[in-house]
């Protein structure tokens, strides 16, 4: 899609880096990457800024009662939000939030979604929202998954204050996703090069050892480390729902095969088994991006990481094991 106010610079080390700049505008730096939703989150949320700057609303802690806005953010600042997401998880929420109320009502129109009471912002508008989206049904189907959660949250008893009784979003179909199953499985064929291309003792094949033996999602496998083995078993707190209450220790015995890949590469981390060129741990999308380098190198592209945690390949001995609470 095409990107009005952004501006692409190269830093004095060579790397890429994107700016919104809107016209005799301060630049502001955006540190996802391009192409990816989370980067089109952050530039549509940057241009609401900037349409919200220019229709001068109230602010938001001054919503309406009663209102679209008003109850979003009793939602974004109660304690079960703050406490159980994690700060990027709730900026990546909360900025859908935000996109949502600034949806004009009609198109083209100056009254927003904000603005609009609770007992309008029905099914029907849900589903405006939702179809405001279309092209992208993966993203039209997190705005339902918000709005579901925001009202499951509302109709809880310690919240029968805020008067909401029911909930419209669960009346509105989720659209057909463009990617049809998840993310393209792996083949024993993309096995075997991804292993030809990478031998042992690289990251690459020390990370795919990782994956496909732990089982663990991409937030983890790269804070798995040394500190985190004891007498053969490999012990973690998932980072996905780590702050509930029902947030429960996988423990994974290091198998042979595992070990023997981890022995093998000469650069382990102290903390963490994978580390950057720099010596440091990744970040999650740092890790996700060079999975998927590796996998272009390796002639695999359009595979990753979230596929490769799921391996399930039948004859060969690779599968992870069960994991155990």
């Amino acid at each position: 899609m095409p990107y009005p106010n952004l501006v692409r610079e190269r830093t004095r080390h060579g790397r890429e880096c994107y700016y919104f700049r809107p016209w005799h505008g301060s630049r502001i730096r955006i540190r996802e990457t391009i192409d990816t939703e989370e980067f089109e989150l952050r530039y549509k949320a940057l241009v609401a800024q900037q349409t919200l700057a220019k229709r001068k609303p109230s602010a938001p802690t001054q919503a309406t009662p009663n209102t679209f806005r008003w109850l979003g953010i009793q939602y974004t600042t109660s304690t079960r939000f703050t406490d159980e997401l994690d700060p990027g998880t709730q900026h990546t929420h909360r900025q859908i939030f935000e996109s949502m109320y600034l949806e004009p009502i009609a198109p083209g129109g100056q009254e927003v979604f904000a603005d609009c009471p609770l007992d309008r912002f029905d099914a029907r508008a849900i589903a405006i929202l939702r179809d405001r989206k279309k092209t992208t049904p993966e993203a039209a189907n997190m705005r339902l998954k918000r709005l579901r959660a925001m009202f499951k949250w509302a109709m809880q008893p310690e919240n029968a204050h805020l008067g909401v009784t029911s909930n419209p979003a669960r009346e509105v179909a989720k659209l057909k996703p463009k990617r049809k199953g998840g993310f393209a499985v792996w083949t024993p064929e993309d096995l075997d090069k991804f292993e030809a291309h990478h031998p042992i003792g690289s990251k690459a094949r020390l990370a795919l050892a990782l994956l496909m033996f732990t089982g663990a999602r991409r937030s983890d496998v790269m804070r798995l480390g040394p500190p985190m083995v004891r007498d053969g078993t490999l012990t973690w707190l998932p980072f996905k729902g780590r702050n509930r209450e029902s947030a429960v220790e996988m423990n994974i015995p290091v198998i042979p095969d595992l070990r023997a890949i981890i022995d093998g590469t000469p650069v382990v981390g102290t903390t963490t088994f994978l580390v950057t060129h720099y010596g440091r741990p990744f970040t999650k999308e740092g890790f996700g991006n060079k999975m998927a380098d590796w996998c272009r190198e390796a002639g695999i592209g359009g595979k990753n990481s979230h596929a490769c945690a799921r391996l399930r390949l039948p004859g060969r001995q690779i599968a992870a094991p069960a994991l155990t609470p």
